[in-house]
């Protein structure tokens, strides 16, 4: 029917970093199919980073439920509509039983290859992988501009993680901050970690200008915030793919887990891996891994970022 609207479902992760370094793609999706109507499925985590897409109809959330029933909520929400591309990044049932003229699945990954060339394949772009992108909304711009008005440049510590051998010794955040070029420090984190920040915030106040975040910013707010900042430094988290997302130097710290799946995507990114890593299953102290990188390393990692 002419004038009806092109329809775009886009089913992404319920995980922070995944859910951001599936941004890459969907704008890809979105120059190639120019759809009229974008719906999101994603878990409520990295919900907001996708409320500024362009032409976004809605955002359904899948919150899981016991015996994979948010599958049938979707799939219930989705059923009675004609898509015209489904990008289905959970290779879920729910894409094999609605209506669409063309499909992309993500099937399975290899732990060899960074995980934005893994998604890149979906689509066959195997010569242009994209960067990750988020979409700031006017809103979330203006808050980070008074949160973090013109002034001194801004080093960001993301010194929280999802799991903690993930995390690098809190003393040797605030030693890396002490011998940078920076006046002004934010740092970042969700609510619940406000306990693992603290000691850094604590003890950095009594030198620098610091910005403290912690439970303060949704992902979409904290995006803002960091595109503001000129160097991050942060553990293997979603912070750390967010901030790759919005172009700043960033700086990746690995234990235990997989860089070269989840290193930072993007122009100005690199890590530091103290200690080889060759799976989870192999790692005896996974704290160790963590407690291997040096502040040196970190030091002339973030200097060459910069």
């Amino acid at each position: 029917m002419i004038g009806s609207p092109k329809k775009c479902l886009f089913i992404t992760s319920n995980r922070l970093g995944d859910a951001v370094i599936s941004t890459g793609l969907l704008e890809q999706a979105i120059a190639r199919f120019k759809p009229t109507e974008v719906t999101i499925a994603c878990g409520p985590i990295p919900a907001p980073l996708f409320t500024a897409v362009p032409n976004l109809k809605r955002i359904i959330i899948l919150d899981k439920k016991e015996g994979g029933m948010h599958w049938l909520k979707l799939w219930l929400e989705v059923f009675p509509h004609i898509w015209d591309v489904v990008i289905d990044l959970r290779n879920s049932a729910v894409s094999y039983l609605i209506f669409s003229k063309k499909t992309f699945r993500f099937t399975k990954g290899v732990e060899t290859e960074h995980k934005s060339h893994q998604l890149a394949k979906v689509m066959g772009l195997l010569d242009n992988v994209p960067y990750n992108k988020i979409w700031l909304s006017e809103a979330a711009k203006q808050q980070a501009q008074t949160i973090l008005h013109d002034g001194d440049p801004v080093l960001a510590l993301c010194p929280t993680a999802n799991w903690q051998p993930k995390t690098w010794p809190a003393e040797r955040f605030i030693d890396v901050a002490l011998r940078l070029p920076f006046q002004r420090v934010a740092i970042f984190g969700a609510e619940h970690e406000r306990e693992q920040a603290a000691p850094i915030i604590t003890a950095l106040q009594e030198r620098f200008d610091v910005i403290d975040l912690v439970g303060k910013t949704n992902p979409l707010e904290a995006a803002a915030c960091l595109a503001r900042c000129n160097l991050c430094i942060a553990n293997d988290s979603g912070l750390m793919h967010i901030a790759a997302a919005m172009g700043i130097p960033t700086l990746g710290l690995f234990g235990p887990s997989n860089d070269v799946e989840y290193s930072p995507h993007g122009s100005r990114t690199a890590f530091v891996r103290g200690a080889p890593f060759y799976g989870l299953e192999y790692t005896t102290n996974p704290f160790g891994l963590m407690q291997a990188i040096n502040v040196d390393a970190v030091v002339k990692a973030a200097k060459r970022l910069i």
